[in-house]
């Protein structure tokens, strides 16, 4: 019996490892760029990681009791906190994106309850371990549209910069086009910014230079548009709206961003789920242009789909007069750990070890004959041996069940408490 019990330790430290550290970090080595990019052999690309809708859960994110709520939001934020140090320690990126919606309802926040979650986030996300990072806001943080929150607008660019900018990053330039600003039609405060960086975008344009265009939310296209076959949920992105969201910008402020950036491949987050489609525009000289834009998975595991993820983005090109640009991008979607299936699967696991324990203590009191008569009739001595003998089995199973669940169980947190 201890032979058994020695070697279930075993196996049990290792399946909790498992679960833990290798199913995590082999989500971030399978993605290593040597495994899919195909640039010439002594090409030195750029390599960029969009991270998108971490969406830290706060105060106002589930309606729960706030025992359960601290307990969901310690489980979503190491689940983050593990995968930005896995990330940038595996890959070592050149530059990450963080795509917006930094927090679920920090445009709802006071200054003081901001301020708060700021800090919590700046604890998950340590730039520190990366090498550079840039970071435009999403609806979640500021609002959207008509209703955009100026006050927020103020806070968030004095800490990561304006929300429409350019980034040039291996001889591309990044085009950080604020479509929710550029969305509201009455406050000059929200959108004058964003619309004069387009304004200017359009008539600087270095045609020697590639443009990539990133956003939040994403750009228009007909409902029934298919998103391909990496996406978990229904099929299209369709044009929608409610409080603070509209799924898609609206037709003519697309056409608009694509005209003024023309540019060759576009990202946007918001929806949280995988979407690949083609745009298609009119240029200034009447061309027709086609531009692929990808909708980036959700990095948190609170979003609604089983397999969050992130976006990789790797760049090459080298300008020569009088050729026309190749292939200068290519891109790679990369999927993190089904969390719940890891939680499912801690649960069925337990009830098969307590299943086990049950029937070993159930042999234990068949073959012991401890159970004496106390009643002068059998059927009284029957149903109380009965009655007994459920008890002592459960009592018995239960103190094996914890003798042997705590070492695993504490191995898990020490694990979830050191992460990386």
């Amino acid at each position: 019996m201890k032979i058994i019990v020695f070697f279930y330790f075993i196996f049990a430290f290792l399946l909790v490892y498992y679960l833990e550290r290798t199913i995590h970090i082999r989500s971030h080595t399978r993605c290593h760029w040597s495994k899919w990019e195909s640039w010439p052999e002594k090409a030195k690309p750029f390599h960029v990681a969009l991270v998108a809708d971490p969406q830290i859960v706060d105060i106002g994110t589930y309606n729960y009791p706030r025992p359960l709520l601290r307990l969901v939001q310690f489980l979503a934020d190491q689940y983050l906190f593990r995968h930005w140090r896995y990330l940038h320690k595996k890959l070592k990126p050149d530059l990450t994106i963080i795509m917006g919606d930094l927090m679920d309802t920090g445009r709802e926040f006071n200054y003081k309850e901001w301020q708060r979650d700021l800090d919590r986030f700046n604890k998950i996300f340590d730039f520190g371990f990366a090498e550079h990072v840039e970071v435009y806001p999403g609806n979640h943080d500021i609002g959207f549209g008509e209703k955009t929150f100026y006050d927020k607008i103020r806070i968030f660019e004095s800490i990561y910069g304006p929300t429409s900018r350019s980034v040039i990053a291996g001889n591309h330039t990044l085009a950080l086009v604020d479509g929710i600003r550029l969305s509201n039609t009455i406050s000059p405060n929200v959108y004058g910014k964003p619309k004069s960086y387009l304004e200017f975008f359009k008539k600087e344009k270095d045609d020697s230079s590639p443009r990539i265009l990133f956003g939040h939310v994403p750009l228009y296209r007909p409902d029934e548009t298919s998103c391909g076959k990496l996406r978990e949920k229904k099929d299209t992105i369709s044009f929608g709206y409610g409080y603070q969201y509209q799924n898609v910008l609206s037709k003519e402020l697309s056409s608009e961003i694509l005209k003024d950036t023309e540019p060759i491949a576009a990202f946007a987050g918001d929806d949280h789920d995988y979407c690949e489609v083609v745009h298609t525009y009119t240029d200034d000289y009447g061309s027709l242009k086609k531009v692929p834009e990808y909708n980036v998975k959700a990095f948190a595991m609170t979003s609604g789909i089983r397999r969050p993820g992130y976006q990789l983005l790797s760049l090459f090109y080298v300008h020569e007069e009088g050729k026309p640009p190749s292939e200068s991008y290519q891109t790679h979607l990369c999927l993190l750990p089904d969390q719940l299936a890891i939680y499912l699967y801690y649960g069925f696991s337990c009830l098969c070890l307590f299943a086990i324990v049950t029937y070993f203590a159930n042999l234990y009191y068949q073959k012991s004959g401890r159970l004496l008569p106390l009643y002068h009739t059998q059927a009284q001595n029957r149903r109380a041996n009965s009655h007994r003998r459920y008890k002592n089995i459960i009592h018995k199973a239960f103190s094996y069940f914890i003798f042997l669940i705590w070492p695993p169980l504490l191995f898990f947190v020490v694990l979830n408490f050191f992460s990386v």
